[in-house]
């Protein structure tokens, strides 16, 4: 076999193991996630959002962000502060840019965030934010 192909063969295997290994570190994190949401851990669920979006990429599934997308709209109404809102919004925002596919989530954040504006509102601008979500 000629050497430079050997070589390829065994670069691209060492790629998808990575990929495979990174994938499974993804469900993983994810599983937690879900596990802290139904034992009502918020706070935790929120941090661990917090550093796992930032890991999403182009290359990321579909599937996989919508997962994340899922938990993340099961905890927004469990978030104290508009703080804690904001942080995850920005955490998140790239992942979004990165999957316009997912409109019907975007759609369903954009009216999960005016919710907790509106019900946390305590000031007319605050209610006015709201309604930017609503309108978006």
């Amino acid at each position: 076999m000629n050497p430079l192909r050997e070589i390829s063969e065994r670069q691209s295997q060492d790629v998808r193991s990575a990929v495979q290994a990174s994938d499974s570190e993804t469900q993983s994190s994810l599983d937690e996630i879900r596990q802290q949401i139904t034992e009502e851990d918020y706070s935790e669920a929120f941090e661990n959002l917090l550093t796992f979006f930032p890991s999403i990429k182009e290359s990321t599934s579909e599937e996989t962000v919508r997962r994340a997308y899922s938990y993340l709209l099961q905890i927004i109404s469990h978030l104290d502060s508009s703080s804690q809102v904001e942080q995850l919004l920005e955490r998140a925002k790239e992942s979004i840019k990165h999957f316009p596919q997912c409109y019907d989530e975007q759609r369903q954040l954009a009216l999960e965030l005016g919710k907790w504006h509106f019900s946390n509102a305590q000031s007319f601008n605050e209610t006015l934010r709201a309604m930017h979500y609503y309108g978006k």
